[in-house]
């Protein structure tokens, strides 16, 4: 690899931030990892199958402990997106739906499909940017949360990623969420790197995400067409390639 040669930097947890460089490297894009968030599953205890008559997920970690959902594979899953959608077949889950899209998406294909008053079971992070729960009970369903996971913010870069951003060897970061955000930006200015990035561009999964970068001055702030992991490699390869 050039050392002339622009990186995409990749800011998601893993194991996504390698997934995505595994696809971006096969489209000749130079990848270097600054996983700013890392995950812990968390003990929960779920209610009676019978008590439930659908789940709802926003991420695809929240399947990451198949396991323990073993009783309830033959309910109806509820999914924001395809990645989260595509971890749930994984996961065993026989009546996945895909909402493709944002919360607001997912809440719509819930009132569309699913009966007022259904009981529904949202399986989430510790942290979330949107109240889905809330939503939830608003639209007139029975909604109990149960947090699986936890995404906890590092504190360091590693070394070659620092050295990277110091050359100016970064071409690109992608952000997928407020909270990698939010977190880059406050490891760039503990390193003192704030400087480092006139010439890179910002590449974000939303407009919440992008208000969150402008602490820093970017070449460029691009946006993703839609909220989704696919919208978000279209617009990595027509910055990059």
């Amino acid at each position: 690899m050039s050392n002339n040669r622009p990186y995409l930097l990749l800011t998601r947890p893993q194991p996504q931030a390698g997934e995505d460089a595994a696809f971006f490297s096969a489209h000749d894009i130079a990848c270097a990892l600054a996983p700013c968030l890392i995950y812990r599953d968390m003990p929960f205890a779920l209610p009676p199958s019978g008590a439930i008559d659908g789940l709802v997920l926003t991420s695809a970690r929240s399947v990451h402990q198949s396991a323990v959902l073993a009783d309830l594979l033959e309910k109806p899953v509820y999914c924001v997106g395809t990645a989260t959608a595509a971890a749930a077949r994984q996961a065993g889950f026989l009546h996945v739906h895909d909402a493709n899209g944002d919360a607001g998406d997912l809440l719509a294909l819930l009132e569309k499909d699913v009966r007022a008053g259904a009981r529904l079971l949202y399986l989430r992070g510790h942290d979330v940017s949107v109240d889905v729960a809330a939503a939830l009970t608003a639209a007139g369903y029975v909604c109990e949360s149960r947090i699986v996971y936890a995404a906890d913010k590092v504190d360091t870069f590693l070394p070659e990623v620092v050295d990277f951003i110091r050359r100016g060897q970064i071409g690109a970061v992608a952000f997928y969420s407020t909270r990698t955000a939010r977190n880059f930006c406050a490891l760039v200015k503990a390193y003192g790197l704030e400087s480092c990035f006139s010439d890179t561009k910002a590449l974000c999964i939303s407009a919440v995400v992008v208000e969150c970068v402008r602490v820093l001055a970017w070449a460029e702030i691009t946006m993703a067409a839609r909220p989704t992991g696919a919208d978000m490699r279209c617009l990595v390869l027509d910055a990059m390639v």
